[in-house]
């Protein structure tokens, strides 16, 4: 009897149980697909938030099976595909999101990222500029045209979008570190190290930000800082060969070959291996530009062995060099800069790095003055940096027009933007340049402004035009301008186009 109750209660239970699953099974079919695909995107939000990008990217398509009509759902499993590294399904996604809703700024972006994944560069960018159309100050459409543009090659663009990026948000870390790199890369390490300052200051612990500030250092000169910079890297990620690699070049310019060879050295050995021939190839090329020959040069490349072999890598600075102090961008003030770039381009000493970066701090922290904006531009000119200063030149004219004495002043912006046209062999616009200037001051035409314009003449090819009787150049050394050696016309200074 016993066991014929306990049997009956057994029975019970798995009846209820029973009616209970067909109970939440019935509810469950009650709720509409909307509820279903609702409850589906929280759970999809709350994995994406804990960085479960698979659940999210289930949840979502869940979602969007329920109501295929809601380009939100196709966005966000997008989204989730795109962070899994997925980036055709992700292009998939923003592309159904898309068809529904062609003006859907967040599908269009989520479209032009995928495709960027995918190194689909020119399509992406036409995904971003659709975007851009529907939402102007698009953030994300900025900066994913931007950096569609670098991969294309098309520089001046790029900034101009990383600008906008950085314009929209300045508290973007991301914004400006990519655009203090974008700028190394334009080799304008000045303006590129005001960017990676403030994104060093926002993360001083990140590596790849260290890294990149070192190689504007490096390239401004500034070696201890440079070295400092990327030692710190080094100690926060050990086992990255880029921050080695990076090492060895900072080394490299601060004559340390012994050091520097070891750098390059670790660099090779922690290399991936499809990557280590690239790293070799560095590390020779290095050793080739080293000034030594004979016994010298054998003994500074035992030297770097032996410290690779046991280790010892290079000597790490002891503490921040004071060469060139930090400065938080939020706490520069204009005239203090300008008067330090002043005070650095004062004979015996000359600094012109320093002084070119204090300038760039000063304009950067608003100062707009003729007399700021001209002198960089002039930094500038005297660096060899010609295209740049063209450009600073034509700032400084913008300046002039509230002053006393405009005319000599736009006069000498374009005397010296002639100057930089000629050497450039940009004769056509040297010419114009020049001819405005003496225009509006012509009682300086013999004091060099007749030797500017005579060579732009002669790089036109009319040499018939030549003025020798006012040309300084040609009083003082008898010669005519068109037999000048390559070198009075810049020959060396082009090939890099002034950069």
């Amino acid at each position: 009897m016993t066991h014929c109750k306990a049997r009956l209660w057994i029975i019970a239970i798995l009846v209820a149980t029973l009616l209970a699953g067909v109970w939440n099974v019935a509810f469950a079919a009650t709720k509409t697909k909307a509820e279903q695909a609702s409850e589906q995107a929280e759970i999809a939000t709350a994995a994406m938030a804990a960085g479960d990008y698979k659940q999210a990217a289930t949840a979502y398509g869940k979602a969007a099976t329920l109501l295929p009509k809601e380009p939100a759902y196709h966005v966000g499993n997008g989204d989730a595909l795109f962070r899994l590294g997925e980036f055709k399904k992700a292009q998939t996604a923003y592309d159904k999101a898309i068809k529904l809703a062609p003006e859907d700024a967040a599908a269009l972006c989520g479209r032009g990222d995928a495709l960027l994944g995918q190194k689909k560069y020119d399509q992406a960018l036409a995904a971003f500029e659709k975007a851009l159309a529907v939402l102007p100050d698009s953030f994300r459409a900025h900066f994913g045209a931007a950096e569609a543009l670098v991969a294309l090659k098309r520089n001046d663009d790029a900034l101009s979008h990383y600008d906008e990026s950085v314009r929209l948000d300045v508290e973007s870390v991301e914004a400006l570190h990519a655009r203090g790199l974008h700028l190394c890369t334009m080799a304008r390490y000045d303006a590129a190290l005001l960017d990676l300052d403030q994104a060093v200051a926002a993360q001083p612990d990140n590596p790849v930000f260290l890294q990149s500030r070192s190689v504007a250092l490096r390239n401004l000169y500034l070696l201890d800082e440079a070295i400092y910079d990327v030692a710190r890297a080094v100690a926060l990620s050990p086992k990255s060969a880029t921050f080695y690699r990076t090492l060895g070049h900072a080394l490299t310019f601060a004559e340390r070959y012994d050091e520097a060879i070891a750098a390059y050295q670790r660099g090779v050995d922690l290399a991936p291996k499809a990557e280590k021939s690239s790293y070799q190839y560095a590390l020779d090329t290095m050793i080739l530009e080293i000034p030594f020959w004979g016994e010298e040069l054998e003994e500074t490349l035992a030297a770097g062995a032996e410290r690779a072999k046991r280790g010892d890598i290079f000597t790490p600075p002891a503490a921040q060099p004071e060469t060139t102090p930090r400065v938080d961008p939020a706490a520069i003030v204009a005239s203090e800069q300008a008067e330090l770039a002043k005070s650095l381009i004062k004979y015996p000493q000359i600094d012109w790095v320093g002084s070119l970066v204090a300038y760039t701090r000063a304009v950067a922290a608003g100062d707009e003055s003729y007399e700021t904006l001209s002198e960089r531009a002039y930094v500038l000119h005297v660096m060899d940096r010609h295209d740049d200063a063209i450009r600073a030149y034509a700032a400084a004219i913008e300046a002039i027009p509230q002053l006393a004495g405009a005319s000599a002043k736009e006069a000498d912006c374009l005397y010296y933007r002639a100057e930089c046209y000629v050497i450039l062999k940009r004769y056509e616009q040297a010419l114009k340049a020049i001819d405005r200037a003496i225009k509006l001051d012509p009682d300086n035409y013999t004091n060099g402004y007749a030797t500017t314009r005579n060579q732009a003449l002669v790089g036109l090819g009319r040499e018939d035009e030549v003025d020798k009787e006012n040309d300084d150049f040609y009083i003082e050394t008898n010669c005519p301008p068109y037999e000048v050696s390559d070198e009075w016309w810049g020959e060396e200074e082009t090939e890099d186009g002034g950069e």
